[in-house]
């Protein structure tokens, strides 16, 4: 389940960074973004208190 980021929605709360296990999200242009090699955990939807990240 590769998953995005809707830029228009996110708060930038960095919880999703924290919580991935894998460690791929990453800040580029002021802007949060997620890097290939996601292990379909869910983890990051789930956690994300204004839905801004969601499955491809």
């Amino acid at each position: 389940m590769p998953v995005e980021i809707d830029h228009k929605v996110c708060g930038f709360c960095l919880g999703c960074a924290t919580i991935c296990p894998e460690g791929l999200y990453y800040i580029e242009n002021n802007k949060l973004e997620i890097s290939e090699g996601c292990t379909d955990c869910g983890h990051c939807i789930e956690c994300c208190p204004v839905t801004a990240i969601s499955e491809i």
